[in-house]
């Protein structure tokens, strides 16, 4: 009787040790299916993230600015760094400033997505246009160096120049929070000594490889000042214009007659030092 007993027991202890082992069987595969599930989406979601990180840094890459895809040559035109690069550009550059023609004359240019240098002189910079200059540059565009006060940089002392030109460099990088990067002499002429210091200082000495000669007095005529420009339009060529009001009569029509020649207004920031 007691055989049969234990018989029954050690029956009854098989089967419970059965049952817990087929538990415990189907709690490990059911928690390594979970982790391989989880594991999966994990790394499924490691890589869109990276995909994603990849698309967003692609996206801003292709949104940058291509600067320093142009240098300036020993004419003053502007070369493209790839020899394969887009020769047919040109550059609007604006002497003078600031003065109320700015505004119109940046309204000119965002109308045909065009960017320009506005070199100024610190000496115009008074009450309401000192605001421009950071306007200028809010708006896209350069605020360049033209020394203080428009002295012929030649027929003063050296002291003198670096003076004209630091004071000008200090009130443009005051309002507008950025050192100036280029530098343009008054009637396009300076010493060495003076070229020399322009480039210690960071600058790009520009001057111009062709005019609308709108300082002349007979350049008032519309036909004359387009002519200035258009007789001798050139791939790279740097167009000097000023802050006068004839010239911001006929910006628009400049720029639509350079744009059907078949050239690119170039955006100042695409030009390396």
């Amino acid at each position: 009787m007691h055989l049969l007993k234990n018989k029954k027991l050690i029956f009854k202890i098989l089967i419970a040790i059965f049952i817990i082992a087929i538990c415990v069987f189907a709690f490990k595969a059911y928690t390594l299916k979970v982790n391989k599930v989880e594991g999966t989406t994990q790394a499924t979601d490691s890589a869109s993230a990276i995909a994603t990180q990849n698309d967003k840094e692609k996206s801003v890459k292709q949104n940058l600015p291509s600067a320093g895809t142009y240098h300036i040559n020993k004419s003053f035109d502007l070369v493209p760094n790839d020899p394969k690069g887009d020769k047919n550009v040109v550059l609007i550059t604006i002497d003078d400033g600031p003065t109320k023609f700015a505004e119109s004359m940046m309204d000119t240019l965002d109308k045909h997505s065009a960017k320009a240098i506005f070199f100024i002189n610190g000496i115009h910079a008074k009450g309401d246009l000192k605001d421009i200059l950071k306007t200028e540059t809010d708006r896209g565009f350069i605020v360049g160096n033209h020394t203080w006060s428009h002295p012929y940089l030649k027929r003063i002392s050296f002291e003198a120049a670096k003076s004209e030109i630091d004071k000008n460099s200090k009130l443009i990088e005051e309002s507008t929070g950025v050192f100036p990067k280029f530098f343009r002499a008054p009637f396009g002429e300076s010493t060495q000594e003076e070229r020399d210091y322009i480039k210690g200082k960071g600058m790009l000495y520009m001057n111009w490889s062709g005019s609308a000669k709108d300082w002349e007095a007979k350049s008032k005529n519309k036909d004359v000042f387009m002519s200035n420009v258009m007789k001798d339009l050139h791939p790279g060529e740097i167009i000097l214009i000023h802050e006068h009001k004839e010239t911001d009569m006929y910006l628009d029509e400049l720029l639509t007659k350079i744009k059907e020649k078949g050239f690119t207004l170039l955006d100042p920031k695409n030009i390396s030092n």
